[in-house]
């Protein structure tokens, strides 16, 4: 049966429960005119299904509860312009299914004073055979996309170079059947990604250089049997969320280069083998003044610990280092108290949690400096030359602040001598002191900062 080329002109098409019978159906190149057209709980028998090229005119496309026999289905490069369009409750037979270079819905937001028109796409509940399914390069405008519930056969499912637009987009509940299944390259806009409770039995899912937008992407629940990759996705940045919360990684999984403004929710997950993390950033977001900052999130201290434990297992210190001080940063002022937080707080400030050598350093050398100052400009004894009250400040300053030099009670007592006469002054006792402690907590975070960088 053959439509090919056909030009409809009526306003309303109806296929609804024609039973077109066997063998090949073409409506390639066929043109339809604005309106509705009709396919609901149409049959299509054994063989091949051809719309190629077709163009619907605006208006919704409904193939609810259709049904079509053995044989390949191809939609590629057909229109479906502004309307809805309905592939729900949809039974195909075991032939490849294709859909590539397909353009959906791209909806009216506002045409003057006529009612909006919505450009959904609704494929859900629907039964794919065991062949191939295929929406490379495919354009689904500018509201939602739902699979929810469809059910995917033994071939191989692609999406590679897909465009979503900004609606919800509902990938939950799918059962993806054993064939792999690949968005990579595929690009989604601002709207939502949700994949909850689905299911991948045994191919890969990947989604390496995907390009997310700003959205809420929710994987919680859902089942990997294969090889999970998010290499190289472009714009993560601009993701609000990302979870897997409860969700079981029976293969690998490949976070590589994944940068993040959000905290990566990987928490009761199962996990089988190594997570890749190599290049993984988490920023977590903080809200208050400079002095006190909150962790957005008060759930994300226990997301930056099921990461930094990943991490461990890698063996990755360096990488574990950085979730714990952004763990420490995320409990700050919610799950310490005041003089707590403030003492974790000079923690940040000076050292990174151990993870800078350069920051002790450069506070013990200013507190060097200060002290040296004040032995030079604020002693009594203002008959010894500048040079001598210098130098004998430095020798002094430098056993206080590191007493296990050699001849160091000599030293201090010569200098002390030259300095203050034979007995500081007590303001001088009281630098002393403070410049002795401080130069000790320095010291530690300096060996703390060696440890954590040389660890083995």
């Amino acid at each position: 049966m053959a439509f090919r080329r056909t030009v409809w002109k009526s306003h309303k098409i109806n296929f609804d429960d024609v039973k077109l019978g066997e063998g090949l159906v073409i409506f390639q190149n066929a043109q339809f005119a604005d309106g509705d057209i009709y396919f609901s709980r149409t049959g299509f028998g054994d063989g091949n299904v051809n719309f190629e090229q077709v163009k619907f005119g605006k208006g919704s496309i409904d193939f609810t509860e259709a049904t079509f026999g053995h044989g390949d289905i191809s939609f590629d490069l057909a229109e479906f312009n502004t309307g809805e369009t309905f592939f729900n409750v949809l039974t195909f037979g075991s032939g490849n299914v294709s859909f590539a270079n397909a353009t959906f819905g791209a909806g009216i937001k506002s045409f003057g004073a006529m009612q909006l028109i919505k450009g959904n796409v609704d494929f859900q509940e629907v039964k794919f055979g065991d062949g191939d399914v295929d929406f490379k390069d495919a354009q689904f405008g500018k509201d939602s996309v739902s699979f929810k519930r469809a059910i995917f056969g033994e071939g191989s499912v692609n999406f590679i170079g897909a465009s979503f637009g900004d609606g919800q987009n509902n990938f939950s509940k799918i059962d993806f059947g054993k064939g792999h299944v690949n968005f990579a390259g595929a690009k989604f806009n601002a709207g939502n990604l949700k994949f909850y409770k689905s299911t991948f039995e045994q191919g890969d899912a990947n989604f390496a250089k995907a390009e997310f937008g700003s959205g809420q992407y929710d994987f919680k629940y859902v089942r990997f049997n294969g090889n999970v990759s998010l290499d190289g996705v472009k714009n993560s940045q601009a993701i609000e969320s990302l979870s897997f919360k409860h969700a079981m990684f029976e293969s690998s999984l490949d976070l590589t280069n994944l940068k993040l403004n959000c905290v990566l929710d990987l928490t009761n997950t199962k996990l089988a083998n190594q997570v890749a993390l190599d290049g993984l950033a988490c920023k977590p977001t903080r809200t208050g003044n400079p002095l006190r900052k909150e962790a957005s999130d008060k759930d994300d201290a226990g997301r930056l610990r099921r990461l930094k434990e990943i991490a461990e297992n890698n063996k990755d210190h360096e990488l574990a280092l950085r979730f714990h001080a952004d763990e420490m940063r995320a409990k700050r002022w919610i799950e310490k108290g005041f003089f707590a937080s403030l003492l974790d707080g000079a923690f940040s400030v000076l050292s990174n949690y151990g993870q800078s050598i350069g920051r002790p350093v450069a506070a013990f050398c200013l507190l060097f400096v200060i002290v040296v100052t004040l032995f030079t400009t604020g002693v009594p004894n203002t008959k010894a030359p500048l040079l001598d009250t210098v130098g004998h400040a430095i020798v002094f300053t430098a056993v206080n602040s590191i007493p296990v030099i050699a001849n160091a009670r000599k030293l201090k007592e010569r200098s002390a001598k030259v300095l203050f006469g034979y007995k500081p002054t007590a303001w001088a006792n009281v630098v002393m002191v403070t410049h002795s402690v401080l130069s000790i907590i320095c010291l530690f975070l300096i060996g703390l900062g060696l440890r954590n960088r040389f660890r083995i």
